[in-house]
C-alpha cells in the first residue's frame, strides 16, 4: 500500500505540412474507430490481457491508430496499447457542455451554460495528467463532428452554441503538459477559429487546409 509502479514511454509525434511524422518520419495513419462496445463485460472493460488480445489483432490487421469515438479509454486499455504500439486518440464527447442542444443532440447533458466552462477544463486536463505516461495516448480531441459559429453566436437553424476561448484554454495546457501531443476540436469537422493539429475529416476537406 506504500508504493506504487508506474511504466512509462515517450514518444516524438507531430504534424508538419501535410504530414504527420513520429520521430521525425512521415507516418501514414491507418485508424479504425471504438465504440467502447465490451460484451464480455457490458462496462469499459479493465481486463489488460484481453485488452492486448484484441489490439494485438488490429495490429495484425495492419492498424496503426485506433480513435476512441467518444470516450476517454481505461487505463489498462492503453497499456495494451503501449504495449501493441498502437497510437490511441482519447475524445471527450461532452456533447452538451461543448456543443449545446440542437437536432441531432437532444439527448445532450450537460447543459451548455458559462458555469461548465471550469468543469470542463478540469475534466480536460485531469485526463491529460491522468494518461502522460502512456506513450499510446498522444491524440486528444474534445468532440465528434462538429461545425463551428463565432464565439457567442446561437445559430438560429440548429441552436448550437460553442465555447472557443475554454477550447483554445485546453489547447494551450495540454501543450505545456505534453508538448508533442496533438490536439483537435473536433473530429469530423473543420474550423478556422478553432485549435487543430490535423484534421480528421472527409478527402474533400485537403484542399481546405493546410494540416494534414
Amino acid at each position: 500500500m506504500d508504493v506504487r509502479s508506474e511504466r512509462i514511454g515517450f514518444v516524438k509525434i507531430k504534424a508538419e505540412g501535410k504530414h504527420i511524422r513520429i520521430a521525425d518520419e512521415p507516418y501514414y495513419m491507418r485508424g479504425t474507430g471504438d465504440f467502447v462496445h465490451c460484451p464480455e463485460t457490458g462496462c469499459p472493460d479493465t481486463d489488460r490481457e484481453r485488452w492486448r488480445r484484441k489490439l494485438e489483432t488490429l495490429r495484425d490487421y495492419g492498424y496503426n491508430y485506433v480513435r476512441c469515438q467518444s470516450h476517454v479509454p481505461v487505463p489498462e486499455y492503453l497499456d495494451a496499447a503501449d504495449e501493441v504500439g498502437l497510437i490511441v486518440q482519447s475524445e471527450a464527447g461532452r456533447l452538451g457542455a461543448w456543443g449545446g442542444m440542437n437536432q441531432y443532440h437532444t439527448y445532450s447533458w450537460p447543459q451548455p451554460v458559462p458555469e461548465y466552462r471550469e468543469h470542463l477544463r478540469r475534466q480536460w486536463n485531469l485526463v491529460v495528467t491522468r494518461d502522460i505516461s502512456h506513450p499510446s495516448a498522444s491524440i486528444y480531441c474534445m468532440s465528434n463532428e462538429f461545425p463551428a459559429f463565432p464565439s457567442g453566436d446561437n445559430d438560429a437553424r440548429n441552436n448550437t452554441i460553442f465555447f472557443p476561448r475554454t477550447a483554445w484554454q485546453c489547447y494551450e495546457e495540454t501543450k505545456s503538459l505534453r508538448p508533442a501531443a496533438l490536439v483537435l476540436w473536433t473530429d469530423g469537422g473543420f474550423s478556422e477559429i478553432l485549435p487543430a493539429d490535423f484534421l480528421n475529416a472527409e478527402a474533400v476537406m485537403d484542399k481546405k487546409t493546410e494540416l494534414p
